[in-house]
């Protein structure tokens, strides 16, 4: 590829100020750590024509999900405070990534940040996001019944969104479909029955064109009896 075709080399001539995220950087190319060593020490590249790239006010990321795998069976088994619970996970993460990536490699990052487990509170927080896009009356039974079943500490947030799109966004649904509108105002209304979401207080609505039709016709057949 030429320098001037790549992409880190058409960003450098642009500016040097970036923030550039390497996504999953675990299933990279091995030679690529060896590839980012002047990038994450002195922030310059030096591309196949022998141009040097100057990254040196950059912003460098690199995500990793190395040690999930081992998180992931610890989860729901401890009885500890979630203080606890995310010092213990961010030990367990730090020896996982000495293990996966050379000391070099690891020693040019300034700084290491784990993901800590969602509180309560914080799980609720997303969920209410979730539900701006439904016609549905957020109330503390659909909080508590979200928290509850749709959040999954292995599986994140992800897969509360997914839950909230069929066990709410569904029946919301279903109910638009069959013409049924809420009674008082613009959201739908719901209960948990046998841990499900049930929309409550629907009336049918009318349908103003068929209306107006129905009273021409009884307009048209008392004229025509006069």
């Amino acid at each position: 590829v030429e320098p001037e075709k790549s992409i880190l080399g058409g960003m450098a001539k642009k500016s040097k100020r970036w923030v550039i995220l390497f996504d999953e950087i675990e299933k990279a190319h091995p030679k690529l750590y060896d590839f980012m060593l002047s990038l994450l020490d002195d922030g310059t590249l030096t591309d196949n024509a022998g141009n040097v790239l100057d990254f040196s006010e950059s912003v460098i990321i690199c995500s990793s999900n190395v040690g999930a795998d081992r998180l992931n069976k610890r989860l729901g088994f401890t009885h500890s405070s979630l203080v606890d619970k995310n010092a213990e996970n961010e030990e367990l993460l730090s020896a996982e990534v000495e293990k996966e990536f050379s000391p070099e490699f690891i020693n040019r990052f300034d700084q290491f940040i784990t993901f800590d487990l969602l509180s309560l509170d914080q799980v609720r927080d997303v969920a209410k996001l979730e539900l701006e896009g439904i016609p549905v009356e957020v109330t503390d039974e659909l909080m508590d019944f979200i928290s509850k079943e749709g959040y999954s500490e292995k599986y994140g947030a992800r897969f509360m969104s997914k839950f909230i799109k069929k066990e709410v966004g569904v029946p919301v649904s279903h109910a638009i479909v069959s013409n049924l509108i809420p009674k008082k105002g613009k959201f739908y209304k719901s209960k948990i029955a046998k841990g499900k979401v049930v929309i409550i207080d629907t009336k049918e609505d009318l349908d103003v064109d068929k209306l107006k039709k129905q009273m021409k016709r009884k307009t048209r057949k008392t004229t025509s009896r006069s």
